[in-house]
């Protein structure tokens, strides 16, 4: 798994690029929490929906957003996350994170 189940917790928004493959190929990060009753479907939004959106559940800047690509490719979401940091960066919006020296 790569989402912790603090994480989770924590998220006010848990987006994911496709709800019928998590639940068609059984998806461990989504798929198990909403088997052990850790969280429903519904708390589950779809990158479409969001981006439309049609759904905006985050109500505070302190509100955490996770999102598991679960389809697609790698590639394609990079050049997306690259039009969205440097928008997020003109617009002085987020909170930029230091790795230390070396990264």
């Amino acid at each position: 798994r790569e989402i912790d189940d603090e994480t989770l917790k924590r998220a006010a928004v848990i987006g994911i690029a496709s709800r019928e493959l998590a639940i068609q190929d059984q998806q461990g990060d989504i798929y198990d929490q909403v088997q052990a009753g850790q969280l429903t479907w519904d708390d589950v939004v779809e990158l479409r929906d969001i981006v439309s959106g049609k759904e905006q559940r985050r109500r505070d800047l302190a509100d955490v957003t996770v999102f598991k690509n679960n389809g697609g490719q790698g590639i394609a979401e990079l050049a997306i996350a690259n039009v969205i940091f440097t928008r997020a960066r003109e617009r002085k919006l987020g909170v930029e994170i230091s790795w230390g020296e070396g990264y």
